[in-house]
């Protein structure tokens, strides 16, 4: 009798233990890189420094577009430079999550990889991938990625893979 007692306690624990969460679907906005074009490294970093986006309205989607525009940027799906402009979001519906990596002497990619919403948050997995590294004596290239989800008041945070 104790061992049912033993057994359905460790069964209790292992349940209520569990992380339950979801798969978000997104959507790909644009991935490419940024090609910092005439700018000197300490220009970078003002520009782009490293951090994450959460973009819930069209004033801080119009600023990072013109953002984009003012250094160069080219899509990896051969869309040119420009192209975010004409990107209509409705913030009512959705959150646009940007992701930049750190520019870097080759022509490598950003990816998410994937969204998870959990009870109290959404954490967002994203790996930068190298390529094939390359000369880069006029620019130094920087990846980004942008996807947009359904809106939230959950806290996102950023987990680099």
């Amino acid at each position: 009798m104790k061992n049912y007692y033993v057994y359905f306690i460790i069964a209790f624990c292992l349940i209520s233990c569990k992380d339950d969460f979801t798969l978000v679907k997104s959507d790909l906005v644009g991935s490419g890189r940024l090609s910092m074009k005439g700018l000197s490294n300490s220009d970078q970093y003002v520009n782009f420094p490293n951090e994450n986006l959460i973009i819930n309205d069209s004033l801080k989607w119009n600023r990072l577009v013109v953002q984009m525009d003012s250094v160069g940027y080219t899509d990896y799906n051969n869309l040119e430079s420009g192209y975010l402009v004409n990107v209509k979001t409705d913030f009512s519906r959705f959150t646009v999550i940007a992701c930049f990596d750190v520019s870097r002497m080759h022509n490598g990619y950003l990816e998410i990889v994937k969204i998870l919403e959990y009870n109290s948050n959404i954490e967002v997995h994203f790996n930068p991938s190298v390529s094939v590294p390359g000369p880069y004596l006029f620019s130094v290239p920087e990846a980004f990625c942008l996807v947009k989800i359904k809106t939230t008041n959950k806290p996102v945070s950023f987990v680099y893979n």
